[in-house]
């Protein structure tokens, strides 16, 4: 019997020491998430929110867990939860958006960070994010415009880690623009021979037909004999 006594009481000051009410069985499964063991934390979160099914930080650590392991549609099943049973915890909101990140899902994403910041305005990783999820939708200057702002309110690391997002993306967009005005040289030496059109092959003229010679009429004076001898022939006839 003693030993359930000290097994409750050892539950009591660990509730008592858990910080924001977050039951030991999560406290746990978090633990094993920051180490690494992200299957045992899984399955200790997950009892976690079975035995703690209004407790919010439950849901968003059940979430962190699936998002460690690249399960983003499990994640934002578990952030939607945990937003449900507290619509003001800014992290839950960031955790969301980074998410729906993951997934392409921008114009949801950036909705996340929004309204984490109209919870906690100025939050440092929600500007972060934001100005990421900018990057990624190829807005230029919306993301420097939040650079600036991080720079300014002292938040160096984020502000040099998306300094160096936004130096990607000015390298990409210059390389697509170069792409785009590329003119394309065309080497003639490589391009067939333009065609000639054949030369009909000579076709000799005939040669010119002769044309046949006058006859000959003869001019010679008539013979006296055959003369006579027609003269005679004609007489007979009269």
């Amino acid at each position: 019997m003693s030993a359930y006594k000290e097994a409750i009481e050892f539950y009591v000051q660990a509730v008592k020491k858990t910080p924001d009410g977050i039951p030991p069985l999560g406290m746990l499964g978090n633990a094993m998430l920051k180490i690494g063991r992200t299957d045992a934390a899984l399955e200790l979160l997950t009892l976690s929110v079975q035995s703690n099914p209004d407790n919010h930080l439950c849901y968003r650590m059940l979430g962190n867990a699936y998002e460690s392991q690249g399960h983003h549609e499990h994640a934002i099943d578990a952030y939607k939860k945990a937003r449900e049973l507290n619509k003001r915890d800014t992290d839950t909101h960031i955790a969301l958006g980074i998410a729906y990140q993951k997934l392409n899902r921008l114009t949801e994403a950036l909705s996340s960070f929004d309204t984490a910041l109209g919870i906690t305005p100025e939050s440092p990783p929600a500007l972060y994010q934001k100005g990421l999820t900018y990057v990624l939708q190829k807005e230029l200057t919306k993301s420097e415009a939040i650079h600036q702002n991080l720079h300014n309110h002292g938040h160096q690391e984020l502000a040099s880690k998306l300094a160096d997002r936004i130096e990607e993306l000015r390298g990409s967009m210059a390389s697509d623009n170069e792409d785009d005005t590329t003119v394309t040289v065309i080497d003639e030496t490589q391009q067939p021979a333009p065609s000639v059109e054949p030369t009909p092959a000579s076709v000799p003229e005939p040669a010119p037909v002769p044309e046949p010679a006058p006859a000959q009429v003869s001019t010679s004076a008539a013979d006296p004999a055959a003369v006579e001898e027609a003269t005679r022939q004609i007489a007979q006839y009269k």
